[in-house]
């Protein structure tokens, strides 16, 4: 596997990578219960036709300017709606266009070229962004345009092709409008960037690495804008988000969900939105968590919007980076309206907390030092320890026979006991002591169980029937976030995180987070897992009776 950087998209390219472009999203249509239901029913010819189809109409009008890598140059600067694609290519395989791999065989490598066209091998990854720009802005030079362009020289929108009949149209078109919509409603004024598609040949081609590498090549154009990237992410691509910084934003956590059992199908799908904050904007966020007095600065001077305003004539204190409360007061001086108004971006939650904080800053040391040593670095995830994760302190009551979860009581939780990590951890270490790779990040867990699951479970063991009771998810959340950053207690978090599918390490096709235990311990031949009717039978059903 020989991968090249991230590389431009040009609007010559288009004919000639539609069928890598339609291969890619084909192999991961149905990699989810919703996906199943919309086009498991379609054979796969037919969906590649349809999906090369899209890709030829979407790519004629999305490659044309303004581009977003073209910021510098075109002229237009950040006044206008840009677009930009960018691939990752695999030389060790042949173009899906067959005139293309003819052609390949003939030419010559150059890595420098700027167009996609001119490398050889496969397109095994892409990444679409959107630049939305400063809403009065873009009104403005709409505006201009108006007054310099004729009718007949407006570029045709060209018609999207129809899906195959076997399709789930009206889920498929349900759907879709419900997460544009949902954007729409929690970002749509905001200047911002937007991450309209990351996608990743499935399975040869998925954590190694790609998506990252495509997905922080907007990050700089973010952070020297000073402006947040937002997106809709599907529960495969949660959990590489909030390694990036994002997190969840709007009511639900950010949530959009579709209840399958109207469609056919049964469980609920989600896609979360969510956003990550410019560099400035997140070490704003953390001195205002931590107490720091820089919390009160301000982390940029006037923007479009309040330097109109003194042009109209009226004074604008910018409160600089030294200030102290005292510059507060002066700044409101005299003034005989005070109106608090509430910036127009979304509330998202920021889940600061001493402990875990910590752990982020020591595998951040851990890799700066893997730099200058010869080590591997593996973050192993492994949901809740199984003992004590069935316990009064998470919600689970047996003396009183009563299970209180945050959220919803059928969200699936996963849990590993210390021994079976033991296993894992030391089959890793014997892997990388023979030299072999081990991947930086793996999901793991013996079992998988909501809280109406294990209630059953339970009593199936011989224990007591279990009154389910539940709290509100937001109520919850927002009172933990309330706390002061020294007072936040990891177990307070980790009930609305499992609350909020955090703590989901199913399989992505089972609607889970992702799941490794093939890749440590496949078909469970080096041990067997213990699950969560393991401990409802040596415990009789009550597991942690006592505490």
């Amino acid at each position: 596997m020989r991968l090249t950087q991230p590389v431009r998209l040009s609007l010559e390219d288009a004919d000639a990578i539609v069928p890598d472009m339609a291969a890619i999203t084909l192999s991961s249509m149905t990699m989810t219960p919703l996906g199943e239901l919309r086009y498991g029913a379609t054979p796969e010819a037919e969906l590649s036709s349809w999906l090369q189809a899209c890709y030829r109409s979407e790519l004629a009008t999305d490659l044309k300017p303004p581009r977003i890598g073209e910021f510098d140059h075109d002229g237009l600067g950040p006044n206008v709606t840009r677009m930009e694609y960018l691939v990752v290519r695999d030389l060790d395989l042949e173009p899906l266009n067959e005139k293309i791999s003819a052609a390949a065989s003939d030419d010559d490598f150059h890595p420098s070229s700027s167009s996609s066209s001119s490398y050889k091998g496969r397109i095994v990854a892409y990444a679409e962004f959107t630049y939305h720009p400063p809403e009065d802005a873009h009104s403005h030079h709409q505006d201009q345009n108006a007054k310099t362009t004729t009718p007949d020289s407006k570029d045709e929108i060209p018609l999207q092709p129809q899906p195959p009949p076997s399709v789930h149209n009206e889920l498929r078109k349900h759907w879709d409008g419900l997460v544009e919509t949902a954007l729409q409603r929690q970002f749509g004024a905001m200047h911002c960037f937007e991450v309209r598609g990351l996608s990743t040949l499935s399975p040869s081609h998925l954590r190694k690495g790609i998506a990252s590498t495509l997905l922080t090549w907007i990050f700089p154009w973010a952070d020297r804008l000073n402006v947040p990237v937002v997106l809709a992410a599907t529960p495969p691509g949660y959990p590489l988000y909030l390694k990036h910084g994002f997190v969840p934003a709007g009511p639900s956590d950010g949530a959009v969900e579709c209840d399958m059992a109207q469609w056919g199908g049964s469980g609920v799908h989600q896609h979360f939105l969510m956003i990550r904050w410019p560099e400035k904007e997140r070490e704003f966020e953390r001195n205002r968590e931590t107490g720091s007095r820089d919390s009160c600065r301000s982390l940029v001077g006037h923007t479009p919007s309040t330097e109109r305003w003194t042009n109209l004539g009226a004074e604008i204190p910018i409160i600089e980076n030294e200030c102290d409360e005292n510059d507060l007061i002066m700044a409101l001086d005299s003034v005989g309206v005070l109106v608090n108004a509430v910036w127009r971006r979304p509330y998202a939650a920021r889940l600061w907390h001493p402990e875990w904080d910590g752990k982020k800053r020591h595998y951040e040391l851990a890799k700066k030092i893997q730099q200058e040593a010869d080590i591997q670095l593996c973050r192993l995830f492994v949901g809740l320890f199984l003992h004590s994760g069935i316990a009064p302190w998470y919600g689970f009551h047996t003396s009183t026979g009563v299970y209180h979860a945050v959220g919803s009581l059928d969200r699936s939780i996963s849990y590993a006991v210390i021994s079976d990590i033991a296993r894992v951890v030391c089959g890793l270490a014997d892997l990388a002591v023979r030299g072999e790779k081990v991947s930086e990040e793996l999901r793991i867990a013996g079992s998988h169980a909501s809280f109406r699951q294990i209630a059953q479970e339970m009593s199936a063991a011989g224990g007591e029937d279990i009154d389910l009771k539940t709290v509100a998810l937001h109520t919850y959340r927002d009172n933990a976030l309330s706390r002061k950053y020294e007072d936040r207690g990891a177990i307070v978090y980790l009930r609305f995180v499992k609350g909020d599918g955090r703590v989901d390490y199913r399989p992505n096709d089972e609607g889970g987070l992702g799941n490794d235990n093939e890749v440590v311990n496949p078909g469970q031949q080096h041990f067997v897992w213990k699950s969560v009717r393991d401990l409802a039978r040596e415990t009789g059903g009550r597991p942690n009776s006592d505490a």
